[in-house]
């Protein structure tokens, strides 16, 4: 830069303030000062991308409410020469500002370099920055309300105010809120001294989208200093606009977004810069906000500065003041506080932006309506004078958040509420009809005020009427709902490619507005021009189908502009699922003819659904009304008999659609009961009670989901299966399997001192009958295994048994069970429990059994022994009884005293008829028979 070119011409004069203020510093005095440059330089230095960053889509957007899309940006709009910035940048202390819609830099300098500067040919002037002087005391926040103040009365508005009522009721919220107007998509920039309490509750919900401090330059808007008093103002006016917590305070634009500017600093003593105020607004106008709220204004400088005076109060003096109104220009809906400076006789108290033509005024009532004392009264000084305030809303005993508590609340006074609560009002028109220019917002709440015929200087157009107000000018038909009825063939509840629309069903429209339409040749179905409200849209579902989507209906708050489209319903008809249990007498797999249908057996189902079925007369099933989705099918076990279809005990995997009907899903058994033998879920402790061709364990049990399992002092993997020992097999399912073979009828078992797992014979042996070699070998009671270890007083066939050993030898099982007394075991009971399954931990004694049951009996038909089990939860006295056809008792099983737990007895019917006989179980109040069937 060459000196001498830019200290060319004469010295650029010297604004108003600093004219005055000029002659009184010192050398070395610090003032700030407000530096405009005469132009912006060559503006085609900047592409078209460059020019569209320059404001947001959001800003340029509300901007068309006042100015034609060729001309959004202007001047005003573009950056500063950044060349100028940079050499005053290097002249002066420091650069605070840069102020594009003022073509200006805010700089702290001396009086020395503010003389070098004027000399810059490209400075068209230096003004003082104003700087107010805060009232400490203003406005404090009080832990009690200065005067009675109402809740929400029941049954007059849809949500609960608490004692906020009274300062929303007075302006007509509660009336706009029933509509479904809470602000929705507005953006609200509220400008105060910072706000140190975030996290308080009622700001829960609030969607604060960019905040930023003008003061100390950060992002957070929470002042530097901690102290409780800093920043709380800020937090009062917050809650004041848009603060929710139910029965304690409801803002009026509660669901509006927020951005948060900390324009004034109280955490010193330090003097309110209007310079910071003038940036705030440039940087929310870039955002896209649509009202602003600033509960700051005034009037006195801080000495040794000159003061404004109320004449220049007049709307074009003051720096905020102007950039408040250019705001206007751009859309912009700017409200501030009128001042709490009162009244005087002789000239208005406004402190300024509250004097700009285009900035919205506001002063401050009491809850009965009188014109508060501190309210600043107009008119402004200009010619011809403007009416001052705007409008009046509550500002005494003002229900806000603490900034001390998160969790507190307290009321405030001063027109810093009353601006708030005007600020929320002007969200709510703009959220019903957001095409309204900033002027029209203003015109719609003056003229709907409580004095709008008759305006004064003191309360302005008088009180706010919120719902008079947005509908001043008319809430135009709002939007349209549209969706389609579609075949949701696959049940997922989404509109998949390929799903075809639904023709001819009733779309039914209920809320605000009652309609009712049909879907079209495609299934869509359109409501249009709705006005603004609540909605509910739902279907008419068609005979035989069921709806995926939605839940049950859609409800939707439509507001200005929005064409609420996709609201789809999706349905699909129930699918269903068919078949049948035959009896497969060859065994072969299939339905050969001549194979007749199994009555009254269990199929179930498990998926999306899960139920069950019983088959019908003819051996059929069927699950009908089966939403689309995932299903399997499978059937219950029955002593005695073998599933052959599907094989291995299988069950069918089924995914239906809608209207799909699935037929087929046949399950096949035939009868074997001296060859069949029933297993449990999980793991099974098991012997071979067969003699078999063969012992490979893939071939005894090709449905096991495990290796199998003997013991000897450690478990040991095998593939084949021998007689006489017990074994470990897990199953994934309930099933019986099949063990073709000789029956044995006598087994003599190697055991060794310590525990061992035993097997069994083809027929059931009480363990007093078992003998021993050598004779009276001592041992404990024999374990079986059902979810856990229990004692058993017989040897059933296919189960395995853990029993503990005094000393080697073997036992000795036989049919007949006659041998002599000498050589019978000596049976010591024992506390200890065998050890657990492989690889997992059971509990050390039966887990007690959640209800009272009583099995089949198993064999079923038998001759001449079968086995009866059942289970108890509680101790009970328990008898068992078998009882002929014509009810004459024939033996006494049980008849104790038992403990919780699974039992198992055997009967001996050797000496009883063929035929049919019932077996009765009496415990506690729960008596339950079942039949058996002795066939010799």
């Amino acid at each position: 830069i060459i000196r001498t070119a830019l200290f060319a011409g004469s010295p650029a004069p010297l604004g108003k303030l600093l004219n005055k203020l000029f002659p009184q510093l010192s050398p070395g005095q610090e003032v700030i000062a407000l530096i405009s440059f005469t132009d912006k330089g060559d503006r085609t230095r900047m592409s078209a991308s460059d020019v569209s960053r320059l404001v947001s889509e959001r800003s340029l957007k509300r901007r068309m409410s006042v100015r034609d899309k060729d001309h959004l940006l202007d001047e005003n709009d573009y950056p500063l020469n950044l060349s100028y910035v940079r050499t005053v940048e290097q002249s002066v202390l420091r650069v605070r500002h840069q102020l594009k819609w003022f073509n200006a830099v805010s700089v702290v300098a001396t009086r020395e370099q503010i003389e070098n500067i004027r000399k810059y040919p490209f400075v068209k002037e230096i003004e003082l920055v104003g700087r107010w002087q805060k009232r400490v005391g203003d406005e404090e926040e009080s832990s009690s309300p200065p005067q009675p103040i109402r809740r929400t009365p029941s049954n007059v508005a849809s949500l609960d105010y608490g004692t906020s009522f009274t300062q929303v009721n007075q302006i007509n919220v509660p009336a706009v809120h029933d509509l479904g107007i809470y602000g929705q998509g507005i953006v609200i920039g509220v400008l105060d001294n910072g706000f140190r309490l975030l996290t308080h509750e009622a700001f829960a919900s609030m969607n604060i989208i960019a905040q930023y401090d003008f003061v100390d330059h950060k992002p957070s808007v929470i002042p530097n200093n901690p102290s409780t008093g800093f920043g709380s103002h800020g937090v009062n006016t917050l809650s004041t606009i848009g603060g929710y917590k139910p029965g304690e305070l409801i803002g009026p634009a509660f669901k509006s977004s927020y951005i948060l500017a900390r324009t004034e600093n109280d955490s010193s003593e330090t003097p309110i810069e209007e310079d910071n105020w003038a940036k705030a607004i440039e940087w929310a106008d870039s955002i896209g906000v649509d009202v602003t709220s600033t509960s700051l204004g005034y009037l006195s400088y801080q000495a040794p500065y000159t003061s404004w005076t109320y004449l220049d109060m007049d709307g074009n003096t003051t720096l905020i003041t102007k950039a408040g109104d250019h705001a206007a220009g751009l859309g912009i809906v700017v409200v501030n506080s009128a001042g709490n400076s009162g009244f005087n006789a002789s000239h208005n108290t406004l402190g300024a932006p509250a004097d700009g033509d285009s900035v919205i005024s506001v002063g401050a009532v009491t809850s009965a309506g009188a014109r508060a004392s501190f309210s600043s009264i107009g008119n402004t000084t200009d010619i011809p004078s403007r009416i001052k305030p705007d409008v009046m809303a509550m500002g005494v005993g003002v229900k806000v958040a603490s900034s001390t508590n998160t969790v507190g609340y307290g009321t405030s006074n001063g027109t810093s509420f009353s601006c708030p609560l005007s600020a929320g009002v002007a969200a709510l028109i703009r959220c019903a009809n957001p095409t309204l220019t900033a002027m029209q917002v203003r015109e719609a709440m003056r003229q709907t005020a409580s004095q709008s015929g008759s305006p004064d200087s003191l309360m302005g157009w008088g009180i706010l009427n919120a719902l008079d107000a947005i509908n001043y000018y008319g809430i135009p038909p709002t939007g349209r709902i549209s969706g389609r009825k579609f075949n949701d063939i696959n049940g997922d509840g989404v509109r998949d490619g390929g799903e075809p629309g639904i023709p001819g069903v009733v779309i039914r429209l209920n809320g605000t507005a009652t309609d009712s339409t049909l879907t079209d040749g495609s299934g869509d179905y359109e409501f249009d021009t709705l006005a603004i409200g609540n909605y509910t849209i739902t279907e008419d579902v068609p005979p035989g189908w069921m709806q995926t989507l939605p839940d049950s209906s859609y409800s939707i708050l439509l507001l200005f502009g929005v064409d609420t489209s996709g609201l789809d319903f999706g349905n699909d008809q129930p699918g269903a699922i068919h078949g049948m249990k035959f009896n497969d007498v060859n065994g072969n797999g299939i339905k050969d003819p001549g194979d007749e249908g199994l009555t009254d057996w269990t199929i179930q189902l498990s998926g999306l659904l899960t139920t069950s079925t019983m088959t019908d007369s003819g051996g059929t099933y069927a699950f009908t009304d089966l939403p689309a989705g995932s299903y399997t099918v499978s059937e219950s076990s029955k002593a005695g008999w073998i599933q052959t279809l599907p094989a291995n005990n299988g069950s069918y995997s089924v995914t239906t659609y809608s209207g799909l009907d699935t037929m087929g899903l046949d399950f096949g058994n035939f009868y074997a009961p001296e060859k069949s033998f029933p297993v449990n879920e999980g793991w099974n402790l098991l012997s071979l009670p067969l003699t078999v061709s063969n012992q490979e364990k893939q071939s005894l049990y090709p449905s096991a989901t495990s290796s199998a399992f003997k013991y000897q002092g450690s478990y040991r993997q095998i593939d084949t299966i021998l007689n006489g020992f017990g074994y470990w097999l897990k199953f994934n399912a309930n099933q019986n399997v099949l063990l073709d073979g000789e029956p044995r009828t006598l087994d003599t078992l190697e055991v060794a001192t310590g525990w061992n797992m035993i097997g069994s014979i083809s027929y059931p042996v009480a363990v007093t009958g078992i003998a021993s070699n050598p004779g009276g070998l001592v041992t404990s009671q024999f374990f079986d295994y059902l979810n856990g270890y229990e004692t058993s007083d017989t040897i059933f066939p296919h189960h395995g048994y853990w029993v503990k050993v005094a000393g080697n030898g073997q036992l000795v099982l036989a049919s007949s069970g006659t041998f002599p007394s000498g050589s019978r075991i000596f049976i010591a009971p024992t506390s200890e429990m065998p050890p657990d399954p492989p690889g997992e931990s059971i509990a050390t004694s039966p887990t007690a059994p959640a209800r009272f049951e009583l099995y089949q009996n198993f064999p079923n038909p038998f001759n001449p022994l079968t086995v009866i089990r059942y289970q108890l939860p509680v101790i009970s006295h328990v008898t068992l009884k078998v009882y002929d056809v014509l009810g004459r008792e024939v033996a006494t099983i049980v008849s104790e005293e038992l403990k919780p737990g699974v039992y198992t007895r055997g009967w001996d019917a050797s000496g009883m008829a063929s035929g049919a006989y019932y077996y009765r179980l009496t415990a506690g109040r729960l008596v339950e028979t079942k039949i058996l069937l002795l066939v010799k």
